[in-house]
């Protein structure tokens, strides 16, 4: 067990208890010095006459002093029965645990270890009776004071799970930021953009299953039944009785790999060129047997799903399929919200006072106008037919730095550092300290915050602003800009919202109309779990799914994929706004100076925390470089 060990002096708070100035100390050490507790502490407080200060000279007075304090501490924590760690052993206790390490920020909870000895407290304690509840757990908070052990808690833990109607949804559904985005724009192949991927079964699909399985499959997923009226207005979630499965097959008499997947493309061609925003359903299936075993074609309306939605299905219908094949009852994961209820939520939100209080904000970063790109004018309007794509693959040493070591320097995410290294791309490029960067959001965690929709299929990508500023050295880059994503109100999810969704004065509407030339995705393409049997991911495609004449909103779009594997950057680009070799001179700049950080940040030997990491709103970078002087 560590210790922390306080020495202060009343000063002229002489007359103060001496216990209520412990008891401040104590709580301004686990608030603010969180990361001590990685592991189990405690917080010793000691009271001494005067601070000493620094210094060389051995028989400085001060000296004496920090010599006679470490006495202290080894008088006092000599033969200190620490406690040793004992592993959670069943379900519950593993749950507790998981619960207590993130509400507390520590790696491993044992079973025997004191929650408010740990750095709890009555904050702290809500939180976890929260968490609980999610997780399907009540916990009463006195509960946790009388027994601030796991193992002496979990015998007043109630299995309660969280009460979310499984039955099927049905009725109309209210428009979300990016449904009204999409209309907005009417985009000339609006009725096929598309999302599909394929399955392979090496020994062939069992078509009464596999049928069984795929009307199960949109029964039990609300959204994928979702239809639009003519006039746009609105969209409407059908019962299951009102959508009919569309399962074409065919067969290719080919064991070439290449005459498969042109042929799957051709009839995939087809089949999307019936598609109608109109008309259910906006999913459809397509079989090809061939001489090496079943491929499976997923094709579903983009309106309909977004990338963590396909892997959701993936895994059901795996799931489901081999339970069919087994002749046993189809049964899937338990349901999270609807989607139904997302859109309803998000209607009520834009209309409160919570949303409009993000105006100001938003109304800041729209009215910066940057990143003009130089070069002969084009077109304003784009189609993918004139847009180009370059590809980026990032070394495999480079591709564990990102998703690994480089964020022990400042405690950051891969998508921080990619848009540090884009920001300061865009300096050297354009010239410009500041860039207006749009990014989509496709994490769903803690959106409006007490919804869960960790297996909700549905559209529920958020797009926004967001405004990088360049420094110098690349640590007060990296800090800062760090605290710049963060600090964005809600995850970003309130800039659609009042766009969209509020009743806005149309000057308010036009500022927050300005967005920029440029937009990043961070695409995370790991294979779902696909548990056993012979089934495998040939594909998924959720980028050219899309009509020649589709417009195109930004004439600059960099994407990052992360497979399980491989690290690519995709750049799409218009040749009008960056002709010739200034799109290849752009491209060097950003992946040298991703490498430049990643280097930077795996060869730095300590952790340089930045508020957000203590959820401190309070502190500066002055207060955060003073805490990291005194540890």
């Amino acid at each position: 067990q560590a210790v922390i060990d306080v020495f202060y002096t009343m000063g002229k708070e002489k007359e103060r208890d001496a216990e209520a100035k412990k008891k401040e100390i104590k709580t301004v050490v686990r608030e603010y010095v969180k990361e001590v507790s990685k592991v189990n502490y405690s917080v010793g407080c000691y009271e001494i006459e005067s601070i000493p200060r620094k210094s060389e000279d051995e028989n400085d007075i001060d000296i004496v002093k920090l010599k006679k304090i470490k006495e202290i501490i080894m008088e006092e924590h000599e033969g200190v029965d620490t406690i040793t760690y004992v592993e959670p052993r069943n379900e519950v206790e593993k749950k507790l645990a998981e619960i207590w390490g993130i509400v507390l920020g520590i790696e491993k909870v044992g079973i025997k270890d004191n929650f408010f000895k740990l750095g709890g407290d009555s904050i702290k304690a809500i939180q976890v009776s929260t968490r609980a509840k999610s997780a399907g757990y009540k916990l009463e908070i006195g509960q946790l004071f009388d027994n601030p052990t796991i193992e002496s808690v979990v015998e007043y833990i109630v299995k309660e799970e969280e009460v979310i109607d499984q039955s099927p949804v049905s009725g109309m559904v209210d428009f979300t930021p990016i449904h009204k985005w999409f209309i907005s724009h009417n985009f000339a192949d609006k009725h096929v953009w598309n999302k599909s991927f394929v399955l392979y079964e090496k020994n062939g699909f069992n078509e009464i299953c596999l049928k069984q399985v795929l009307n199960e499959i949109i029964t039990f997923h609300d959204a994928l039944r979702i239809v639009m009226d003519k006039e746009e207005i609105l969209m409407e979630n059908k019962s299951p009785g009102e959508v009919e499965l569309q399962l074409d097959t065919f067969t290719i008499n080919s064991d070439q790999y290449s005459e498969i997947t042109a042929a799957i493309e051709k009839e995939k061609a087809a089949i999307k060129s019936r598609f109608s925003l109109y008309e259910e359903p906006l999913i459809k299936f397509a079989l090809f047997k061939t001489k090496i075993g079943d491929y499976l074609l997923f094709i579903i309306h983009q309106i309909l799903i977004d990338d963590t939605s396909i892997k959701i299905l993936i895994e059901d219908f795996i799931t489901g399929y081999n339970q069919a094949i087994k002749n046993e009852e189809i049964v899937f994961p338990r349901k999270t919200h609807s989607f139904k209820s997302w859109a309803d939520a998000l209607s009520a939100y834009a209309s409160s006072f919570e949303a409009l209080k993000e105006m100001d904000y938003w109304k800041n970063i729209c009215g910066f106008k940057a990143n003009d790109a130089p070069g002969e004018k084009g077109s304003e309007t784009y189609t993918i037919s004139n847009m180009k794509t370059k590809r980026i693959e990032l070394d495999e040493n480079n591709r564990t730095l990102l998703f690994g070591k480089a964020h022990e320097a400042y405690t950051t995410v891969p998508q921080e550092l990619v848009l540090c290294s884009l920001s300061l791309a865009i300096k050297d490029f354009f010239g410009s300290d500041k860039a207006l960067i749009n990014l989509e959001n496709t994490d769903r965690k803690n959106l409006l915050g007490f919804m869960n929709l960790k297996r909700t299929v549905g559209w529920f990508t958020i797009s926004y602003p967001v405004l990088m500023e360049s420094k110098d050295d690349l640590k007060s880059h990296i800090r800062e800009n760090k605290e710049i994503l963060r600090q964005t109100p809600g995850n970003g999810i309130g800039y659609g919202i009042l766009r969209y969704l509020t009743d806005l004065y149309d000057d308010d509407k036009k500022i927050l109309s300005l967005v920029p030339d440029i937009n990043f995705i961070m695409s995370d393409a790991h294979s779902p779990d696909l548990g056993k049997g012979n089934s495998d991911v040939v594909s998924i495609n959720s980028i050219i799914d899309r009509g020649p004449d589709g417009e195109v909103l930004f004439p600059l779009e960099i994407i990052c994929e992360n497979t399980d594997n491989k690290c690519f950057f995709i750049v799409n680009y218009n040749p009008d706004k960056f002709p010739g070799e200034r799109i290849d001179t752009f491209i060097t700049l950003f992946e040298s100076t991703l490498k430049e950080i990643l280097t930077h940040c795996s060869t730095q030997n300590e952790t340089t925390a930045t508020p957000s990491d203590y959820d401190a709103k309070d502190l500066d970078f002055d207060d955060m470089d003073a805490i990291d002087n005194m540890f």
